[in-house]
């Protein structure tokens, strides 16, 4: 059973909707069209086509082309005359490496050029009439198969389940005075394999310290609060070996203090996420996510060290011109 289930997905790569007609006491295959979706990871060259020879052999000539993938799950529905005759759900990933312990199934998907094994890295596959492969087991079943056939084959590439992100505001509250400034048309999206891109630029003053209170709604319903160290969770996410590459390649701070700069990120910076996806369906819904940072900052200082040296300028300035005037009085002639 196993057998032909694989040797059905090997033609299911050669065409996606056939027609199977009576003739001359026999059966032929004639694919009446093939129909790529958008964006498809795996297209099919819709002028590809199948031939059943007189002696039960199929041959085919097509291209596949896919731009590669990591993981797939293929939901397949069968009509018959536009009767729904089956839908089943398999994981082609398996399904692959299953073929390798099935003689048969590992002679087609060797005939054809199918790969065996997850990840499927960007190639192009071809076929031509030369690559025969014998029905003649199946040739009892033929029968069945007369009429119109449809195959509706739809997969889901890199499971990130169709989730996708959508920013839809982003809000500086502290106003000139805060530390940490957000361009507030930032965005970021995420791919079909799991895969964080982001644009945009984050501007910040130097601080020294930073305690952050936070809250997290879901669809307006508050879900957690708390409090944390900024420069704790800089130093120990530096250290962490998930989360330390990804503060290295969005260029994040690694320690406190913190220089005053602008970061900016770009679409080229990708986070993989992969290993967090089965947490995704946790995030659906809208996710509001507010923050207060307290900086015991270089910017306070700075305020207040420069408001204490013009003061003292000040005052010192007047006393030197006073002073000065004075002596300047005493004797004109004296060189300052």
């Amino acid at each position: 059973m196993a057998a032909e289930k694989l040797s059905f997905v090997g033609l299911l790569l050669i065409g996606s909707v056939l027609v199977v007609t009576a003739c001359n006491n026999g059966y032929e295959l004639i694919v009446h069209k093939i129909e790529n979706c958008d964006g498809s990871v795996i297209t099919i060259d819709p002028k590809s086509t199948v031939t059943l020879t007189e002696d039960c052999k199929v041959k085919s000539k097509s291209t596949v082309t896919t731009t590669g993938f990591k993981d797939a799950e293929m939901t397949v529905k069968l009509s018959k005359n536009g009767i729904p005759v089956m839908q089943e759900k398999m994981d082609l990933c398996n399904l692959m490496e299953d073929s390798k312990n099935n003689k048969e199934a590992a002679e087609i998907m060797t005939m054809f050029g199918v790969p065996d094994e997850c990840p499927v890295a960007a190639q192009e596959i071809n076929t031509n009439e030369s690559q025969e492969y014998s029905l003649e087991k199946y040739k009892q079943h033929l029968m069945m198969a007369e009429g119109k056939i449809l195959v509706d084959c739809h997969i889901k590439h890199d499971s990130n389940g169709g989730y996708r992100i959508k920013v839809r505001k982003l809000q500086n509250c502290a106003g000139s005075d805060a530390v940490i400034v957000a361009q507030e048309n930032y965005t970021a999206v995420l791919t079909k394999n799991c895969e964080i891109k982001s644009r945009g630029c984050v501007t910040y003053k130097s601080f020294r310290t930073g305690i952050i209170k936070y809250k997290i709604k879901k669809n307006g319903v508050q879900m957690v609060q708390g409090r944390m160290d900024l420069c704790d969770q800089i130093a120990s996410g530096d250290r962490d070996p998930t989360i330390g590459p990804m503060m290295r390649t969005l260029n994040l701070p690694n320690k406190c203090p913190v220089e005053a700069g602008t970061l900016c990120t770009h679409p080229t910076q990708v986070l993989n996420i992969e290993q967090y996806k089965q947490f995704l369906p946790l995030a659906r819904g809208s996710i509001e996510i507010e923050s207060d940072i307290q900086h015991d900052t270089e910017e306070s200082l700075e305020k207040f060290l420069e408001e204490s040296l013009k003061n003292w300028q000040k005052k010192s300035m007047e006393q030197f011109l006073k002073k000065y005037q004075e002596e300047f009085l005493k004797n004109p002639r004296r060189k300052y």
